[in-house]
Protein backbone atom coordinates (compact mmCIF):
# COMPACT_ATOMS: atom_id res chain seq x y z
CA UNK A 1 0.00 0.00 0.00
CA UNK A 2 1.84 2.97 -1.12
CA UNK A 3 2.08 5.49 1.58
CA UNK A 4 -0.05 4.17 3.89
CA UNK A 5 0.53 1.80 7.14
CA UNK A 6 -0.99 -0.89 8.42
CA UNK A 7 -1.03 -2.79 11.47
CA UNK A 8 -1.48 -6.88 11.49
CA UNK A 9 -2.97 -8.93 14.43
CA UNK A 10 -3.01 -12.34 15.07
CA UNK A 11 -6.20 -12.98 16.85
CA UNK A 12 -6.03 -17.03 16.69
CA UNK A 13 -4.40 -18.33 19.77
CA UNK A 14 -4.51 -21.98 18.38
CA UNK A 15 -2.18 -20.70 15.55
CA UNK A 16 0.87 -23.02 15.14
CA UNK A 17 1.96 -20.22 12.12
CA UNK A 18 1.04 -17.14 10.51
CA UNK A 19 2.78 -16.65 7.39
CA UNK A 20 3.03 -12.81 7.86
CA UNK A 21 4.56 -11.05 11.19
CA UNK A 22 2.03 -9.75 13.43
CA UNK A 23 2.11 -6.47 15.20
CA UNK A 24 0.48 -7.64 17.83
CA UNK A 25 -0.26 -11.67 18.65
CA UNK A 26 -3.17 -12.44 20.97
CA UNK A 27 -0.61 -15.86 21.58
CA UNK A 28 1.57 -13.18 23.85
CA UNK A 29 -1.59 -13.46 26.00
CA UNK A 30 -2.94 -17.02 25.30
CA UNK A 31 -1.78 -20.06 23.43
CA UNK A 32 -4.18 -22.68 22.97
CA UNK A 33 -1.51 -25.69 23.00
CA UNK A 34 -0.80 -24.16 26.97
CA UNK A 35 -4.55 -24.00 27.60
CA UNK A 36 -4.51 -27.96 26.48
CA UNK A 37 -2.32 -28.35 28.92
CA UNK A 38 -3.07 -26.37 31.72
CA UNK A 39 -7.32 -27.71 31.65
CA UNK A 40 -7.25 -31.10 29.67
CA UNK A 41 -9.09 -30.31 27.12
CA UNK A 42 -8.76 -31.60 23.44
CA UNK A 43 -7.92 -28.97 20.45
CA UNK A 44 -11.24 -27.58 19.97
CA UNK A 45 -12.33 -27.05 24.07
CA UNK A 46 -8.89 -25.52 24.56
CA UNK A 47 -9.20 -23.08 21.43
CA UNK A 48 -12.83 -21.95 23.14
CA UNK A 49 -11.29 -21.59 26.76
CA UNK A 50 -8.44 -19.66 24.76
CA UNK A 51 -10.96 -17.42 23.44
CA UNK A 52 -12.63 -16.99 26.72
CA UNK A 53 -9.56 -15.99 28.06
CA UNK A 54 -9.09 -13.30 24.94
CA UNK A 55 -12.22 -11.64 25.89
CA UNK A 56 -11.61 -11.67 29.29
CA UNK A 57 -8.00 -9.76 28.67
CA UNK A 58 -9.99 -8.10 25.39
CA UNK A 59 -8.24 -4.77 26.41
CA UNK A 60 -4.79 -6.13 26.14
CA UNK A 61 -5.76 -6.69 22.48
CA UNK A 62 -7.58 -3.28 21.65
CA UNK A 63 -4.69 -1.04 23.47
CA UNK A 64 -2.54 -1.67 21.19
CA UNK A 65 -4.76 -1.25 18.01
CA UNK A 66 -5.60 2.08 18.99
CA UNK A 67 -2.18 3.11 19.95
CA UNK A 68 -1.04 2.03 16.86
CA UNK A 69 -2.39 5.08 14.28
CA UNK A 70 -2.42 2.72 11.26
CA UNK A 71 -4.24 3.49 8.36
CA UNK A 72 -5.44 -0.31 8.02
CA UNK A 73 -5.89 -3.07 11.05
CA UNK A 74 -5.56 -6.45 9.80
CA UNK A 75 -7.34 -8.68 12.15
CA UNK A 76 -6.77 -12.27 11.63
CA UNK A 77 -9.44 -13.82 13.75
CA UNK A 78 -9.71 -17.81 14.35
CA UNK A 79 -10.85 -19.69 11.03
CA UNK A 80 -13.09 -21.54 13.02
CA UNK A 81 -16.72 -19.71 12.85
CA UNK A 82 -17.98 -20.84 16.20
CA UNK A 83 -15.12 -20.18 17.90
CA UNK A 84 -15.25 -16.46 16.91
CA UNK A 85 -18.09 -15.03 15.25
CA UNK A 86 -20.53 -17.00 17.73
CA UNK A 87 -19.20 -15.84 20.76
CA UNK A 88 -18.35 -13.22 23.25
CA UNK A 89 -14.87 -12.14 21.27
CA UNK A 90 -16.39 -11.13 17.81
CA UNK A 91 -19.22 -8.88 19.45
CA UNK A 92 -17.19 -7.05 21.90
CA UNK A 93 -13.93 -6.77 19.76
CA UNK A 94 -16.11 -5.25 17.13
CA UNK A 95 -17.75 -2.55 19.90
CA UNK A 96 -14.22 -2.03 21.05
CA UNK A 97 -12.80 -1.38 17.19
CA UNK A 98 -16.16 0.57 15.90
CA UNK A 99 -15.24 2.85 19.37
CA UNK A 100 -11.64 3.56 17.92
CA UNK A 101 -13.16 4.20 14.07
CA UNK A 102 -16.61 3.85 12.57
CA UNK A 103 -14.95 2.85 9.28
CA UNK A 104 -14.67 -1.59 9.81
CA UNK A 105 -15.44 -4.25 7.37
CA UNK A 106 -14.68 -8.00 7.50
CA UNK A 107 -13.30 -10.47 4.93
CA UNK A 108 -15.30 -13.47 4.91
CA UNK A 109 -11.94 -15.82 3.45
CA UNK A 110 -13.29 -19.49 1.81
CA UNK A 111 -10.62 -21.89 0.04
CA UNK A 112 -11.85 -22.08 -3.92
CA UNK A 113 -11.12 -25.48 -3.60
CA UNK A 114 -14.55 -25.69 -1.50
CA UNK A 115 -16.59 -24.07 -4.80
CA UNK A 116 -17.17 -27.22 -6.87
CA UNK A 117 -21.22 -26.52 -7.34
CA UNK A 118 -23.07 -23.74 -7.73
CA UNK A 119 -25.01 -24.61 -4.60
CA UNK A 120 -21.50 -23.81 -3.02
CA UNK A 121 -21.25 -20.50 -4.44
CA UNK A 122 -25.12 -19.77 -3.21
CA UNK A 123 -24.00 -21.11 0.17
CA UNK A 124 -20.89 -18.73 0.62
CA UNK A 125 -23.29 -15.96 -0.18
CA UNK A 126 -25.80 -16.22 2.23
CA UNK A 127 -23.16 -17.31 4.80
CA UNK A 128 -21.70 -13.82 3.67
CA UNK A 129 -25.03 -12.08 4.12
CA UNK A 130 -25.46 -13.99 7.60
CA UNK A 131 -21.91 -13.03 8.77
CA UNK A 132 -22.93 -9.40 7.87
CA UNK A 133 -26.31 -9.97 9.94
CA UNK A 134 -24.28 -11.18 12.57
CA UNK A 135 -21.81 -8.67 12.51
CA UNK A 136 -23.84 -5.19 11.81
CA UNK A 137 -21.11 -4.63 9.29
CA UNK A 138 -20.43 -4.98 5.61
CA UNK A 139 -18.92 -8.43 4.99
CA UNK A 140 -16.94 -9.15 1.36
CA UNK A 141 -16.79 -12.68 0.61
CA UNK A 142 -13.18 -13.33 -0.83
CA UNK A 143 -11.91 -16.53 -2.72
CA UNK A 144 -8.49 -17.57 -1.82
CA UNK A 145 -6.40 -20.05 -3.28
CA UNK A 146 -7.98 -19.33 -6.62
CA UNK A 147 -4.45 -21.17 -8.38
CA UNK A 148 -5.61 -25.07 -6.70
CA UNK A 149 -8.69 -25.03 -7.55
CA UNK A 150 -9.23 -28.23 -9.60
CA UNK A 151 -11.95 -26.02 -11.60
CA UNK A 152 -11.86 -22.38 -11.86
CA UNK A 153 -14.87 -22.00 -14.31
CA UNK A 154 -17.51 -22.45 -12.02
CA UNK A 155 -15.32 -19.46 -10.04
CA UNK A 156 -15.66 -16.89 -13.06
CA UNK A 157 -18.41 -14.53 -12.97
CA UNK A 158 -20.54 -13.43 -9.78
CA UNK A 159 -23.79 -14.15 -9.09
CA UNK A 160 -25.54 -10.86 -9.48
CA UNK A 161 -24.21 -9.65 -12.62
CA UNK A 162 -24.51 -13.91 -13.67
CA UNK A 163 -27.80 -14.25 -12.02
CA UNK A 164 -29.51 -15.79 -14.53
CA UNK A 165 -26.53 -18.23 -15.52
CA UNK A 166 -26.87 -19.03 -11.04
CA UNK A 167 -30.60 -18.97 -11.16
CA UNK A 168 -30.74 -21.59 -14.02
CA UNK A 169 -27.94 -23.60 -12.13
CA UNK A 170 -30.16 -23.84 -8.81
CA UNK A 171 -33.25 -24.18 -10.37
CA UNK A 172 -35.49 -27.05 -8.69
CA UNK A 173 -33.49 -26.17 -5.68
CA UNK A 174 -36.32 -24.32 -4.12
CA UNK A 175 -34.56 -21.86 -1.03
CA UNK A 176 -31.65 -21.43 -2.51
CA UNK A 177 -33.27 -19.78 -5.50
CA UNK A 178 -35.70 -17.96 -3.36
CA UNK A 179 -33.21 -16.70 -0.49
CA UNK A 180 -30.26 -15.33 -3.65
CA UNK A 181 -33.49 -13.20 -5.43
CA UNK A 182 -31.85 -9.31 -5.25
CA UNK A 183 -33.89 -6.42 -5.33
CA UNK A 184 -33.18 -5.82 -8.73
CA UNK A 185 -36.45 -6.40 -10.91
CA UNK A 186 -34.95 -8.85 -13.59
CA UNK A 187 -33.64 -11.16 -10.94
CA UNK A 188 -36.84 -11.53 -9.75
CA UNK A 189 -37.86 -11.84 -13.18
CA UNK A 190 -35.25 -14.81 -13.55
CA UNK A 191 -36.95 -16.78 -10.91
CA UNK A 192 -40.49 -16.97 -12.68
Amino acid sequence: MQGLTSFKVNLDPAAEHVPYTPDFDVRTIVRASGVARKYGLGPNGALVKSVEIVVEKLGLVVEPIEKSNADYVLIDTPGQMEVFIFRELSTKLLREVLRITPRVMALFVVDAELIKRYEDYAFVSLMGIALQARLGIDVVPVLNKVDLASDVTKLVGDGVRDFDKLAAALSGRGAYRELLVSKHPRNRQALR
